[in-house]
């Protein structure tokens, strides 16, 4: 999988909303973090099209991903501060940043490996949690078709789509799920044609 995203960082950065564009709704959302913290790591950071927006508002923010091409991507985009790192294992210390978050279904890319993809999402989740001290901000598509290929401009890569009560669950079984304290759900949110839902922590 990370290979996949190795080969399509080129292309990705040029698409509108892929790579460069914000949805309305990424806009408000971003807004609205930016307003209730004051550093964030962008997990699974990409071409860096989120981090943007958080530094126009005066936000630190780190953004992390596990695809060297996609950071040098970022890198021509926005100049921030980013990091070559797992989602899985975050190189940070427990509550040392105000939030994370993870967008554009990044929590579907976490795993090598189809069969591993939700014990590596999980993997992710706890590591936000443990990681943040306010905030956790995820998104998911939403469906009922778990696995799939898809294709940028021909090249093939590896994502899923996400059932509600899975991704839940993802937090409900954290190792850390004793840090949140409130659980925020905004859902039928459209971008590009998707459905996706969004799982908001409010931490202790």
């Amino acid at each position: 999988m990370k290979e996949e995203w190795e080969n399509l960082a080129n292309i990705y950065a040029k698409k509108r909303w892929y790579g460069k564009g914000l949805f309305k709704f990424e806009r408000i959302l971003l807004q609205k973090i930016s307003n209730f913290v004051d550093s964030v790591i962008d997990v699974g950071c990409g071409t860096g099209r989120h981090i943007r927006v958080l530094k126009q508002k005066n936000v630190f923010v780190i953004g992390l991903d596990f695809s060297l091409n996609m950071i040098k991507e970022a890198k021509k985009m926005c100049n921030a501060f980013y990091i070559l790192g797992d989602a899985r294992e975050l190189p940070f210390k427990d509550s040392s940043v105000d939030c994370c978050i993870c967008l554009g279904n990044t929590i579907a890319s976490v795993g090598e490996k189809r069969n591993k993809l939700i014990f590596g999402a999980q993997l992710a989740i706890d590591e936000m949690l443990r990681t943040a001290e306010k905030l956790v901000v995820v998104d998911f598509r939403e469906g009922k078709r778990s696995y799939e290929k898809r294709f940028i401009n021909n090249i093939p890569y590896t994502t899923r789509s996400w059932k509600l009560k899975t991704a839940i669950d993802l937090f409900k079984k954290s190792k850390h799920k004793e840090k949140i304290r409130k659980m925020k759900l905004v859902k039928n949110v459209k971008l590009g044609g998707h459905n996706f839902f969004y799982i908001i922590c409010f931490l202790k």
